[in-house]
């Protein structure tokens, strides 16, 4: 065990005892079923969005040879559950977007929202398999402990449709609607916390904050933009005042460390969503950065029914007998969190259906590996050959983990050039592929690389 790891524990068990009595008040509070509601309507219309975005992605992905798979961490699912079969994803998409809309709507609520899960859980992950992995797992998360929950007794069919035979859910706050709400709330608390955490004990704040790494992981970014798209920088350059840069580095630790406080007080939880809303409005304006799926999913945070009362609706009270709060919920939740929090003590990040999310810890350099084509034409001359044309099999967001993985490992490249060669107009006489080191820094972008290395040469792919 690293010096790092034991401060990483000693820093978790510190914050458990610090914030054991605001647990303990936090899992008692009785929660109102419109509470609930909102979480499913905001977490089944999440799922639904993601399953509109993924369906074409997901059957360009199937398509792609298996050679081209990547390797994920564990825990995962078995790689041989999550095999894409195009046939299949054409016919579980629609199937998965049907049952999100019906869960978001409340009809046949516990069963949508459990068919929802376990279509996503398989088609939620295979961009994943070919590309860089984006976390989104709080979705398959939150549906599970919805489909366990009494999340139908407030706006939706099945509540109205009930009603019109003469059963009434309380409309008043009830222990039995607090652990699914409370569960994903903790959830949403470890998201943010283990980024803060890795980040402050695998490097510390001197050389995370005060030194140039945040300067050149945003370069990274950008070049990361520039390299797959057509040159994307941020209307303002933040890199151009130092000071800022270090003070944002440190004021974003501190916020996601801050987050598990905040979820556990009723009075933090409205100003965590508030900076949950800036941090990441931040992260997309300078590093085009969209983790919209999580900042919806930040509204499970609200308390909505104080919201309602507020605007004057829902004070008739009605007098119906309270739900109990289930055993299974209980149990699939506490194991989830269990399972989370060794992927996050762990940095476990490539991994489905449970992981870390992205930490950026790391110590970045101002330069990269980037994978360059070269194909020789029939009169014999080189030409390096763009790779924009394979926007159709990958998403440009995603695919530099592809590109990392071919240039460790450069048996897989005869696969990428089957894939290649379909863009170009001609048949190549033989193909170079080559792993070049290149500046970072947006105004060195159009430099030659400062190293080139020769992966591959064949005449017979």
């Amino acid at each position: 065990m690293t010096w790092g790891s034991i401060w990483r524990v000693l820093l978790v068990l510190a914050a458990a005892l610090a914030s054991r009595r605001p647990l303990l008040r936090f899992w008692r509070q009785a929660e109102h079923p419109v509470n609930l509601a909102m979480a499913r309507i905001l977490v089944a219309g999440t799922a639904s969005l993601l399953a509109l975005q993924l369906w074409p992605v997901n059957l360009r992905m199937a398509t792609l040879p298996q050679r081209l798979q990547l390797p994920m961490q564990q825990p995962s699912l078995p790689a041989a559950l999550l095999n894409p079969h195009p046939e299949l994803v054409a016919c579980l998409s629609p199937l998965f977007f049907l049952f999100s809309v019906l869960g978001c709507l409340g009809f046949r609520t516990r069963f949508s929202l459990g068919a929802a899960a376990l279509l996503g859980c398989y088609l939620l992950a295979l961009p994943g398999l070919f590309s860089k992995i984006v976390h989104y797992h709080h979705v398959i998360w939150f549906l599970v402990l919805l489909a366990c929950s009494p999340c139908h007794h407030a706006l939706s069919l099945d509540c109205w449709l009930l009603a019109r035979k003469g059963k009434r859910f309380p409309n008043t706050r009830q222990p039995g609607y607090a652990p699914a709400l409370k569960l994903i709330q903790l959830h949403i608390a470890l998201i943010y916390f283990f980024p803060g955490l890795w980040k402050l004990t695998l490097h510390g704040i001197p050389q995370w904050c005060w030194s140039d790494n945040l300067r050149n992981i945003f370069f990274w970014h950008w070049r990361y933009e520039v390299h797959m798209n057509t040159g994307w920088l941020p209307l303002w350059r933040i890199d151009h005042q130092p000071w800022l840069l270090h003070w944002g580095a440190l004021s974003a630790i501190l916020f996601e460390l801050a987050m598990p406080f905040l979820v556990l007080r009723r009075s933090g939880r409205g100003p965590a969503v508030g900076l949950a809303i800036l941090f990441h409005l931040f992260n997309y304006c300078l590093l085009k950065l969209g983790f919209w799926h999580v900042l919806v999913c930040d509204f499970c945070l609200i308390d909505w029914r104080r919201l309602q009362l507020r605007a004057g609706g829902g004070r008739e009270r009605v007098q119906a007998p309270a739900p109990t709060a289930g055993r299974t919920v209980l149990i699939v939740g506490f194991t989830m969190l269990v399972i989370n929090g060794y992927c996050g003590m762990r940095n476990v990040l490539d991994s489905w259906p449970f992981s870390c999310y992205p930490t950026l810890s790391e110590l970045r350099p101002a330069n990269s590996q980037e994978l360059e084509v070269q194909v020789q034409r029939s009169d014999g001359s080189w030409h390096q050959v763009p790779l924009h044309p394979m926007e159709p099999f990958f998403q440009w967001a995603r695919f530099h983990r592809t590109e990392t993985q071919l240039l460790r490992d450069p048996s897989r490249l005869p696969a990428f050039w089957t894939l290649l060669r379909r863009t170009m107009p001609e048949r190549a006489r033989a193909v170079r592929f080559y792993a070049n080191v290149v500046s970072t820094i947006p105004e060195e972008g159009a430099n030659p690389p400062l190293e080139q290395r020769l992966l591959l040469e064949s005449r017979d792919l």
